[in-house]
């Protein structure tokens, strides 16, 4: 996220279901995931997650949204095919109440 035109963090959210690892299986390969050690989806879930995050501590700001694919080879198929990595992020919806003064 971006906020006010600084530059993009990436934000802890306590819905993230781990941290990025390395796994070993891209050794040599020159393939390693780009977020390796932050916290993020990881894994497959094979279904659709629904999600919320309160945004509340950046009423008041200007805040750009940006989402980031990370992948190594332990995502691709054998050979290791990178246009077979999938995600999907649909349905994003940003939600505001007002409160009268």
């Amino acid at each position: 996220m971006s906020i006010d035109g600084g530059p993009f963090e990436n934000l802890q959210l306590p819905v993230y279901n781990g941290s990025v690892v390395d796994i070993g299986q891209c050794a040599g390969l020159g393939a390693a995931n780009p977020l390796l050690g932050e916290e993020a989806f990881v894994g497959k879930s094979g279904q659709w997650l629904r999600e919320s995050v309160n945004l509340d501590a950046f009423a008041g700001q200007v805040i750009e949204i940006g989402f980031r694919l990370g992948s190594d080879c332990a995502s691709y198929t054998v050979p290791y095919d990178v246009d077979s990595v999938t995600w999907y992020l649909d349905n994003v919806r940003l939600t505001a109440s007002t409160v009268a003064d």
